[in-house]
């Protein structure tokens, strides 16, 4: 069974989709230098193929920029197919599944929260095609994909949102246990995972040892080096020259620091002008955000 990396209303969650074979599809479009194809279940006019097209590329290239590929030959080498289908059983919105393969609603691509989720998405792709059927952990790869998705729409100049506020509530909550837990599970699900993923990879770019600015490059580097042979834990402490333990360590500590004043670490983070306690992420239950 696969796993996919799914979009829900709001959040982002992991969970096992069926995507059908090119069969059940019809491709629309391709771009001109034959790298983009639009597929669909239903129809839709080339104006609306292209404009998907060309929202895709934008944020895959934003996302190539941010990671800073040593081999970004990789990810322009084969095709990648856009699924435009009319809905899903479930409530997902939109999924990555493999190297070459994006499943959106089509409908979702007037929200401009789709923006987001296109980086988000395009993330697990560029990882993908990476990796050469290697694996990451998930936290490693939702906590990578979460800020790419969350930097690319301030980027485009969105406000911060409900899924904003919900995940600095979650940093707020999180205790050193939950780190020593969810950090040493390769292959976990939930929002849980996803939340602590995003914050321990801000924790890295703000906080660990002084804290490590250029924080994606840094960590696509290690999914190089995961692609190269090494395990997890080796492909860190190559690029680091610390051991994944170590930094676990540090963030458990900093966690167990900040246990009575939580609201300081936002501080420096993508959520420092977020506020989890005022407006409408302060009536939310933990319970509603899993």
């Amino acid at each position: 069974m696969f796993l996919f990396f799914a979009v829900a209303i709001g959040c982002f969650a992991i969970t096992s989709v069926r995507a059908d074979d090119d069969d059940d599809y019809e491709l629309l479009y391709t771009t001109p230098d034959k790298w983009l194809q639009v597929w669909s279940d239903h129809a839709v006019d080339q104006s609306r193929c292209k404009m998907v097209t060309d929202r895709v590329r934008k944020a895959y290239s934003f996302v190539a920029k941010e990671e800073g590929w040593s081999n970004p030959e990789l990810l322009y080498k084969k095709p990648l197919k856009v699924r435009l289908v009319q809905g899903f059983k479930s409530n997902i919105l939109g999924f990555a599944r493999g190297p070459n393969l994006f499943v959106v609603r089509d409908e979702y691509m007037d929200d401009p929260l789709s923006e987001g989720t296109l980086a988000h998405e395009l993330t697990h792709i560029q990882d993908s095609r990476q990796l050469k059927g290697n694996k990451e952990p998930s936290f490693f790869a939702e906590g990578r994909a979460l800020t790419n998705g969350h930097n690319y729409r301030i980027s485009l100049g969105q406000d911060q949102n409900q899924y904003d506020m919900n995940m600095a509530k979650s940093a707020m909550r999180f205790t050193s246990e939950d780190a020593s837990e969810r950090l040493y599970l390769p292959h976990d699900e939930g929002w849980d995972m996803e939340a602590i993923g995003t914050f321990f990879v801000e924790y890295l770019r703000t906080q660990w040892n002084g804290g490590i600015a250029n924080i994606h490059p840094r960590t696509a580097k290690v999914v190089e080096n995961i692609a190269n042979g090494l395990e997890f834990k080796a492909a860190f402490e190559k690029e680091f020259a610390t051991p994944f333990d170590s930094a676990v360590k540090a963030f458990m500590s900093y966690l167990n620091k900040t246990a009575e004043t939580p609201q300081v670490r936002l501080e420096k983070t993508m959520w420092q002008d977020v506020s989890p306690t005022k407006g409408p992420g302060a009536a939310m239950d933990d319970d509603d955000e899993d």
